[in-house]
């Protein structure tokens, strides 16, 4: 019996899982009960009421500490019972504007040197209070959490936002495109949570070195949310459509004689590494010092230096399989780069529409500047960066941001100096005009600069509480040709000569919405030439028009927290006539449940023209034609506060004049916060007239943690695209924020006679230590 004829056993399973009630969860241990007496938590209701209206602006009056409170997560100290209070926080899931089945009380604080923020956070059934994430830097977006968003410009675009879990793990980052969050910021900041009797206690210190602010200005954009899993309760103090990012703040008043000391981040680095290559055998040691200086030219506008860079730390990437004729794309993930990478951010690139036709390359198609372009071959080997500066951060109304990195030289590429400056202005509310430009080729001696201007019109205050956006940007690229000899034409897949001058240009219509109707159009269009050197294209020589529409509806009662259905679609024509890519998508039911399962189904009906032969698996080459595909699949997600959680999804249809059955997912085990597995899968089962494949894309992790501290966290991928298994274990000790250690080992085998006898290939161990001196 072949493995995919299992597939509707094991959805049947899922669903009978789908439909079982959450297990009890045992805290494994608890704090002593605070000294100060708790006031009663008011009874949840039965059923939450609707017709509920927002209550508009909301604002909070700053208290300054006496004397900066203990980050313990007891909520002991005296100063606290001085601290303004926030408690009239509502529900957002699933009910808007409803009485929260849980209460919340928020305590504020800020004296000279940072903001504290104090927390209780009931539960009548404390017992079953969801905390699976024991391991610092883990994703503690499964677990109950509070949040603090804070905009300290408050300009309702953009900010910070710092959240904790019952384990006093910390999870942090910026918002982008005003309502995208990115997780890979990582600020110095202080937390602990606790537990009492009726509830868990969190706590915060979050100093204004961390941030960047206006000091002109007593007032800052705050907000705060909560989330209670078992029950999939989403509870906010300021919310509009069900968000709550920094558009729709309430206000922080009365920030009054705050500093940031000298502002300067001093930041060591020190790394050992040793590594074996075994075919044929070679060893080789490097010890590398580095060093990083953030400097803050004022409170809202930083300086940073580096010398020397080291990334040896930096987590892998996720392994993917291209069953396309495009370029895939990979996220940045080092920490220099992720600093106010925001402002770098141009024309909505990117950004989550809501369109799942879309591949996330094809979103990112066109971004003028991609950070991952910078350190890296085109093979994806380390190139190592001599120095490098930026200045980054907000002077008035505006934002801006200059970077520039001598790259070192590899291969027959010189060392060159690759620069990129940005500047956005807020205009008309909450909308920005901007520019960008940029210079240098990272993977060529050749020259080449782009330029570009956006703008971006953004009204979240329409009646019904919706928003429109509209948006439009435009880039120039110049590009030094090359020797004759050395052309081989275009192709406007990413190979080929790009020399001389190339534009492209899109402009967007988007009314987002997480409660009944909402939809989208967009055009852009790209021209042969079109090579932004320094950041990030999968296709050329095309004209791209995209839409979407669908409708949410959520229920006041019963066992389902919303029913959606969409309709989504893509169509790509070579600019110099003809199609080249068609998706329509449907998503006629998705159900989401009250303790946050979903089950959906997808159909897809897709075309694609071939120009030229491609081969899409060693020996198997489709060629020149025109081809029409339908697949129909479904997916069942588990909701992640269960010990036992995952999602697991199957798609059959037509795939160039044959068929693919798909079947991927992930499981997740957590039978103790210090202790987590997973494991995930992508398998394509590929009949073709031209033959068969398979492709297989497998990971396992296995996450052990002695403390909220130290961890030890390893993964396993293997793909048989490239038969190559790759081992990952990392010993992280986070003593305090801005102090770490990291041991690290990767070992890569290979099968190079296809006989499932996998070899070694490489291996490399390194120690790193980083120390932050702040002053």
């Amino acid at each position: 019996m072949h493995v995919r004829h299992l597939i509707p056993a094991l959805f049947l399973v899922a669903a009978c899982a789908w439909a079982q009630p959450p297990e009890a969860q045992t805290p494994e241990a608890q704090t002593p009960e605070p000294l100060q007496p708790a006031r009663q938590p008011s009874p949840a209701p039965t059923e939450a009421p609707v017709g509920l209206r927002d209550p508009g602006q909301k604002s909070v009056r700053m208290v300054r500490a006496i004397e900066p409170p203990v980050i313990d997560g007891v909520l002991d100290e005296d100063v606290w019972q001085s601290a303004a209070l926030v408690d009239d926080l509502h529900q957002v899931n699933p009910v808007e504007y409803a009485e929260p089945f849980e209460r919340t009380e928020i305590y504020l604080l800020y004296d000279d040197d940072a903001l504290y923020v104090g927390a209780r956070l009931y539960d009548t059934d404390p017992d079953l209070i969801t905390a699976n994430v024991m391991r610092q830097g883990g994703n503690i977006t499964g677990d109950d959490t509070l949040f603090v968003t804070i905009d300290p410009f408050n300009t309702r675009r953009g900010g910070y936002f710092f959240g904790l879990n019952p384990h006093s793990v910390r999870f942090d980052g910026v918002y982008r495109n005003v309502s995208e969050f990115y997780a890979d910021w990582d600020g110095i900041w202080q937390a602990a949570a606790g537990r009492f009797d009726a509830g868990w206690i969190a706590e915060y210190r979050i100093p204004y070195k961390t941030l960047s602010f206006d000091p002109n200005t007593d007032t800052w954009g705050l907000n705060f949310s909560r989330s209670v899993q078992r029950k999939n309760e989403d509870i906010a103090w300021s919310t509009r459509n069900r968000r709550w990012d920094p558009s729709v703040a309430g206000r922080a008043i009365g920030f009054e004689n705050i500093n940031q000391g000298l502002g300067l981040d001093i930041v060591p680095t020190a790394s050992y590494s040793e590594a074996r290559a075994f075919d044929p055998g070679s060893d080789d040691s490097d010890f590398r010092p580095s060093l990083d200086v953030f400097y803050k030219l004022t409170p809202g506008l930083n300086a940073a230096l580096t010398v020397n860079t080291d990334f040896s730390a930096t987590e892998v990437d996720d392994r993917q399989v291209n069953l396309t004729r495009f370029n895939l794309f990979f996220p940045e993930k080092r920490d220099f780069f992720l600093r106010e990478s925001d402002i770098f951010e141009f024309g909505r690139i990117g950004a989550q529409n809501g369109n799942g036709s879309i591949s996330n390359a094809e979103r990112q198609n066109g971004r003028p500047f991609f950070s991952r372009r910078i350190g890296l071959s085109p093979t994806g080997d380390v190139v190592d960066l001599d120095v490098g500066g930026k200045i980054s951060g907000r002077v008035g109304p505006w934002e801006i941001g200059a970077l520039s990195i001598r790259q070192d030289e590899f291969g027959n590429v010189a060392a060159d100096n690759l620069s990129v400056v940005r500047a956005k202005a807020n205009i008309v509310g909450e909308s920005t005009v901007g520019i960008i430009a940029t210079e240098g080729d990272p993977t060529s001696d050749l020259e080449n600069s782009t330029a570009g201007v956006d703008f971006l019109y953004r009204n979240s205050r329409l009646a019904g509480g919706h928003t429109l956006e509209a948006y439009g940007w435009y880039q120039q690229s110049d590009t030094e040709r090359r020797d004759p000899d050395d052309l081989d034409g275009g192709d406007g897949f990413g190979g080929g000569d790009y020399g001389g001058q190339g534009s492209a240009f899109g402009a967007g219509v988007s009314v987002p919405s997480n409660a009944g109707i909402r939809g989208g159009v967009e055009f852009r269009r790209f021209e042969r030439n079109f090579n932004p050197a320094l950041g990030f294209v999968s296709r050329r020589n095309v004209e791209d028009v995209s839409g979407h529409v669908a409708y949410t509806h959520r229920p006041s009662g019963g066992y389902f927290q919303s029913i959606y259905a969409g309709l989504d679609w893509q169509r790509i024509e070579v600019i110099d006539g003809g199609l080249q890519s068609q998706s329509i998508g449907v998503t006629p039911i998705e159900l989401t449940n009250r303790t946050g399962d979903v089950l959906f189904i997808r159909s897809n009906i897709e075309k694609e023209v071939l120009d030229r032969p491609f081969e899409i698996s060693p020996g198997i080459v489709i060629p020149v034609g025109e081809y029409s595909f339908h697949d129909l699949g479904i997916e069942i997600q588990g909701s992640g506060f269960r010990k036992v959680s995952g999602r697991i999804a199957y798609i059959d249809g037509d795939f160039y004049g044959g068929t693919r059955d798909r079947i991927f997912g992930a499981f997740t085990w957590t039978p103790s916060p210090r202790f987590r597995t997973n494991i995930g899968y992508n398998i394509n089962y590929v009949e073709l007239p031209q033959g068969d494949f398979t492709t297989r894309l497998f990971s396992t992790s296995l996450d052990v943690v002695f403390s909220s501290t130290l961890s030890w966290v390893n993964l396993i991928q293997y793909d048989n695209v490239s038969d190559t298994i790759g081992i990952n274990s990392r010993l992280h000790w986070i003593p305090e924020a801005g102090r770490e250690i990291y041991f690290v080992i990767n070992h890569n085998l290979q099968d190079f006679d296809e006989d499932d006898r996998f070899h070694s290939q490489f291996s490399d161990a390194t120690v790193k230590f980083s120390y932050t001196f702040r002053f």
